[in-house]
């Protein structure tokens, strides 16, 4: 999936539904957010046994982290509906890295949704980890996405480094 469809998902879903909130999300779109025990290298994962949609989220995560999980693993329910990432990564040689980077491009769509402008303080503040948000700030093209008129929009640099006209 292209980048520019991961985020034209996220903006129809937010404006479908009128807010950006992730648990707020879930619950409109029927997906139960659950806190259970997770082995160590998981924060969250996304399932559907039979036809029920669960978000699952390590117990003790600390706002705003736990929105960006929440947001990461919805993302994962609509980018990637047929996708048992733990299970792929876990019993097979194939690499999830190119979901794990879709889901987390949904996430942070949802959760820059506000911001007139950010950099990587203000993406940590919102619950985004440094190495989503470094990552996003050396690829800076994916932002270009960031915009219904994503195809006219050129990104613009303040002096000290925040990244404007999201919006």
């Amino acid at each position: 999936m292209e980048a520019r469809q991961i985020v034209d998902t996220a903006e129809t879903l937010i404006e479908a539904n009128e807010t950006s909130d992730p648990f707020s999300l879930c619950e409109k779109l029927d997906i139960a957010v659950l806190e259970r025990p997770l082995p160590d290298s998981l924060f969250g994962l996304a399932y559907s046994p039979f036809g029920c949609r669960y978000v699952v989220l390590r117990p003790g995560l600390e706002a705003p982290f736990r929105n960006f999980v929440c947001a990461h693993e919805l993302g994962h329910h609509l980018l990637h509906p047929h996708v048992v990432a733990y299970f792929v990564e876990e019993e097979t040689l194939f690499r999830m890295e190119k979901y794990e980077w879709q889901a987390h491009l949904f996430a942070v769509r949802l959760l820059t949704w506000e911001l007139e402008s950010w950099d990587i303080p203000r993406l940590s503040e919102v619950g985004i980890p440094p190495n989503v948000a470094h990552r996003f700030a050396e690829h800076k093209s994916v932002l270009k996405y960031f915009s219904k008129e994503w195809a006219s929009w050129q990104a613009e640099e303040s002096p000290n480094g925040a990244i404007r006209g999201l919006m």
